[in-house]
């Protein structure tokens, strides 16, 4: 991924099989002054209620195994009483570090959420680490929202064919469910996934990548 100049993603996301829970957006991302520059617009809902977000990011390798990001986020939350509408802005920094197969991060996302607005939007704060073996990866995370308790996922992913994967994951509180699946044709990437929720059923999410 490094080695890209850039890409382009387009992405939908079917949450409950709901069509007013919908997602659809666009990401960028190209390589800019050393570190590599990203920005992506989603949208979600209809005229009732609906969310829609830009988001503008910076990354850059400040040591040899640390990679540390910032990211501008513009949220816009409609209603059908227009009076209702709400605009944030939030930022979202990260850090990596990676040593062999080992890679661990912190990201804390939407800083700058008045409390006024906790009830559309919360600030979380996530740990995550991975460790790659071969054909074979785990991945654990840890997120805390603003005003839920800890909310602990792990997931396995399996590498059959330097084109092909398979990963399973599960958030272990809620006993939710995830299954996917990816595989690159030359310079396209396609990942297809689907999850469970225990109490409001199945989503399933579609992603196509571009790049060079």
């Amino acid at each position: 991924m490094a080695s890209q100049k850039y890409c382009v993603a387009l992405f939908t996301n079917n949450q409950f099989l709901v069509k007013d829970l919908t997602s659809v957006g666009i990401f960028i991302r190209r390589k800019l002054f050393g570190g590599q520059l990203s920005s992506g617009i989603h949208y979600l809902g209809n005229p009732n209620f609906n969310e829609s977000r830009f988001n503008l990011g910076y990354s850059l390798l400040v040591e040899k195994n640390v990679r540390i990001g910032i990211a501008t986020n513009i949220w816009h939350f409609g209603f059908r009483e227009k009076e209702a509408n709400t605009a944030l802005l939030t930022f979202s920094p990260s850090m990596a570090y990676t040593l062999n197969g080992l890679r661990c991060g912190v990201h804390i996302k939407n800083i700058g959420v008045s409390k006024a607005s906790h009830q559309i939007l919360q600030e979380s704060i996530a740990f995550g680490i991975g460790y790659k073996k071969q054909n074979i990866q785990i991945l654990t995370e840890i997120e805390k929202f603003t005003s839920r308790s800890l909310l602990p996922k792990v997931a396995l992913l399996y590498q059959f064919h330097e084109d092909f994967s398979i990963q399973y994951g599960i958030t272990l509180k809620r006993f939710n469910q995830h299954i996917g699946i990816a595989f690159t044709s030359t310079n396209i990437r396609y990942e297809l996934a689907f999850y469970h929720q225990t109490v409001l059923g199945n989503s399933s999410a579609i992603s196509v990548m571009y790049s060079e």
